[in-house]
């Protein structure tokens, strides 16, 4: 399977990468994923999926699937499209402009709210 990679950098097209067959069943599109991007591997969003490629052997894999951080809606991403083409910038931009310095991890969603409890007046705090 080969995956298209956004990534929040002016780049001009969203480069295309292997999956592992292992690794098939767990990746969708807005799902984070870690890729190389010349010499260095950077976080990016799977914009799109493919089931093969003119030439699949020389595409890079992915290096790994953050499935601990929460995945980016289909509908934000086209959202993201329509943003780049109107204001005639990259998706990588928008991406950038976009997203927090820190995706949120699906732990940090996951917990109750803590809140003080309720005293009436003239009780005493348990």
């Amino acid at each position: 399977m080969v995956v298209d990679v956004l990534f929040p950098m002016a780049l001009p097209f969203a480069p295309s990468y292997r999956i592992a067959e292992k690794e098939e069943e767990a990746i969708a599109v807005g799902a984070y994923v870690r890729a190389p991007v010349g010499k260095r591997t950077f976080l990016g969003v799977v914009t799109a999926l493919h089931s093969s490629h003119g030439e699949p052997f020389s595409l890079k894999f992915i290096t790994s699937i953050e499935n601990h951080l929460i995945p980016i809606s289909p509908p934000r991403i086209e959202l993201w499209r329509w943003i780049s083409e109107y204001y005639m910038c990259t998706m990588g931009e928008v991406m950038k402009a976009a997203i927090l310095s820190k995706p949120p991890k699906i732990a940090d969603m996951c917990h109750e709210p803590v809140h003080p409890p309720v005293v009436s007046q003239g009780e005493q705090p348990p």
